[in-house]
């Protein structure tokens, strides 16, 4: 019966163990608000949610520019089912032509799996007037 006791209680610190490093992984990998705060307003709550960034990525980020920021959380958002499905919205609605090269390539493992969504990819090329933009989505 002491046995039994004693696994018993040994199970559950280790779960606590467990579960202490599992939210502590989760807290590191979350974005700073002050990354957040420097990426576009209608990127922010899916960046959140979706993208995860090491202490190191991180730091890079903080010394970089906000362009910088931007490309590098629209990439983290491209290798991730809900986040390339937010992308490809946001490819529709994006203003920026930096922003909108910047999810035609992060999406480029993308269009290469998904071969119905090559049209939108086309519209997009076809409907470029910025010679970069073109250029980059080649």
């Amino acid at each position: 019966m002491n046995r039994s006791i004693y696994q018993a209680f040994l199970t559950i610190g280790l779960l606590i163990a467990l579960l202490s490093a599992v939210k502590a992984q989760e807290a590191s990998d979350s974005i700073s608000n002050t990354i957040l705060a420097r990426m576009p307003l209608a990127y922010r709550d899916q960046a959140k949610r979706l993208a995860r960034l090491t202490d190191e990525d991180q730091q890079y980020l903080i010394k970089g520019t906000d362009e910088q920021v931007a490309n590098w959380i629209i990439g983290k958002l491209a290798h991730t089912p809900d986040g390339a499905n937010f992308l490809l919205v946001q490819l529709e609605k994006e203003q920026s032509p930096k922003l909108r090269s910047q999810i035609i390539r992060s999406m480029r493992e993308y269009w290469q799996a998904n071969h119905s969504a090559q049209k939108i990819l086309e519209i997009h090329i076809a409907g470029v007037t910025d010679a970069d933009v073109m250029i980059r989505a080649i």
